[in-house]
Parts: structure tokens; sequence; C-alpha cells
């Protein structure tokens, strides 16, 4: 069912004010929705795992070596990955080459 868009200022139908002032807002919404898209988003330990393709005893590990990428505590019992954070640290291990040492 289609729903019907009035603004009680015209019977039956949307006087332009009222339709400026509605697309102006969804336009806002529209750039307040891209914006929060381009935060640094915080991945779920799962997803920082599946990510990597690591296990949890892995992630645990690089956690208490302080081996891993920083983390957010973010409750006592739930850990997140700031997707910039794991970006740098994949950066920071990306090797262009292997010295041969014999």
């Amino acid at each position: 069912m289609e729903e019907e868009w009035t603004c009680g200022h015209v019977a039956g139908a949307m006087c332009q004010e009222c339709y400026r002032l509605l697309a102006q807002r969804a336009h806002e919404l529209a750039e307040e929705n891209l914006r929060l898209k381009t935060l640094d988003p915080i991945l779920t330990e799962r997803e920082y795992m599946d990510w990597l393709g690591i296990s949890a005893p892995t992630a645990q590990r690089q956690r208490s070596e302080g081996s891993g990428p920083p983390f957010v505590q973010l409750s006592e019992r739930r850990i997140g990955y700031r997707r910039s954070a794991v970006e740098q640290w994949l950066r920071e291990r990306t090797v262009v080459r292997i010295d041969d040492k014999d």
C-alpha cells in the first residue's frame, strides 16, 4: 500500500514549502549517512578474526603479547578494533622482500 504524503496546508496534497522542507531534510539525512559511513568503524573481534583469517586463540595471544594491532576494551568482556588501527598495523607488517642471510 502506497503512503500518501500530505501536509495539512493543502487538502489531499503537500504544499511547495513543506515539500521543499521534506526534500531538504532527506538531503541532510543522506549526508549524515554518508558521514557516518566514512567514520572509523570499530570491528568486532569476530570481524577482525574473519578479516585476517586468524583463530580466537591467535587474536587473544596477540593482545596479551602486544604483537597485534591496538584494540579497544569496549566492556569487561568485549573487544573491538578500529579499522584504521588494523590497517596501519598491516601496513607496518607489509614486507617487500625477505633478505637472504646465508
